[in-house]
């Protein structure tokens, strides 16, 4: 999928509650590093050999490589933002010529904890959550599937 926007930051409402600073440096931190990750080629390549790396999540740069390539597991992606976050936090996608990705929209996931996603399968605000971030994502953000070549 072209231009997918691969930035989801999630976290509970306890801890931006206890920690509202450091959730807001947080939150910028991954602004900039996903800025900085846009700006080249290069430094896509050099953030895929630092995530891959066994210090961090010790896997091949292929398997990395694949979601810089936009090929996504895109129903995983999505139901994982839904069950791990209180608040999922949607980019846009940056413009050509245009600005860097923003905050596109803050999607509250009130579900109740611990979080089974067997059992939540037909929770309707599960459903609702997850609707919300594919319609962001394929509609408002007009991404269209499409298949690697």
């Amino acid at each position: 999928m072209e231009d997918h926007p691969e930035k989801v930051l999630g976290a509970t409402a306890e801890f931006v509650k206890k920690y509202p600073n450091t959730a807001r440096a947080v939150m910028m931190a991954v602004l900039e590093a996903g800025r900085w990750i846009d700006a080249s080629l290069l430094n896509k390549n050099k953030m895929v050999e630092t995530i891959a790396d066994k210090s961090y999540v010790n896997t091949s740069v292929d398997a990395i490589n694949q979601r810089i390539l936009g090929r996504y597991q895109n129903d995983m992606d999505v139901d994982e933002a839904v069950l791990l976050s209180d608040r999922i936090v949607m980019m846009t996608t940056p413009v050509k010529d245009g600005p860097a990705a923003t905050i596109g929209e803050v999607l509250r996931v009130d579900l109740p904890r611990p979080r089974d996603r067997v059992a939540l399968t037909d929770n309707a605000d599960y459903v609702h959550c997850r609707k919300a971030v594919l319609d962001f994502l394929y509609t408002r953000q007009a991404h269209a599937e499409t298949t690697p070549a």
